[in-house]
């Protein structure tokens, strides 16, 4: 029931107080030791200690390499006489493949004189024909129009009855090859039958 530990594993537990209870002081750890200086002499982080002297500094520019190639370049150029030597006398053949070519230039090309045409005057291909009332061409003149009350189809037949069409309707018809196969193969036969099918 309520308030029973019958049954668990580990048993009550003990009421815990809400005081706080009294911590130890925080001590915190010591420094890391320190090693020996490097003894004087060796040139590391003292400056004329060396045999020799001190080495001045040189700015190095970001794309110098590229710069010093680019006057070498310039300065191989100016040393050129002059451009490189071209051959025009390519050989040719004995004779040329186009038997109309020529070195000659070609004279001036004559344009005949431009004819004046005359315009010749318009003929019609059929005299008009006489106006009868409009202009549709009729033999006769146009009829007056004349008013007619208009009346409604009365009819006196009765409707017919709808009689469908005598006859078979269409549906589905078995396959050619299905009514083979039934009739051809029985229990006996099914294991050597030949079926052939036009």
């Amino acid at each position: 029931g309520l308030g029973s530990f019958y049954g668990t594993i580990g048993g009550s537990y003990p009421y815990f107080s809400p005081q706080v209870r009294d911590k130890a002081r925080y001590v915190p750890p010591g420094k890391n030791f320190y090693t020996n200086p490097g003894k004087k002499g060796t040139g590391y982080g003292y400056a004329n200690l060396t045999i020799g002297e001190q080495y001045e500094h040189l700015p190095d520019e970001y794309d110098l390499a590229r710069i010093i190639a680019k006057k070498a370049q310039e300065q191989h150029k100016q040393l050129f006489k002059g451009g490189p030597f071209r051959l025009n006398l390519y050989p040719q053949e004995y004779f040329d493949m186009n038997p109309y070519f020529t070195d000659k230039p070609l004279p001036p090309e004559k344009k005949p004189p431009s004819e004046k045409r005359v315009a010749l005057p318009f003929i019609p291909s059929s005299p008009a024909k006489k106006v009868r009332g409009m202009k549709g061409g009729t033999f006769d003149p146009y009829p007056s129009h004349s008013v007619k009350e208009t009346k409604g189809v009365t009819s006196t037949k009765e409707r017919q009855i709808f009689h469908p069409p005598p006859g078979p309707k269409s549906r589905p018809v078995t396959s050619i090859i299905t009514l083979n196969v039934k009739r051809s193969l029985n229990a006996k036969n099914y294991k050597n039958a030949q079926l052939t099918v036009f």
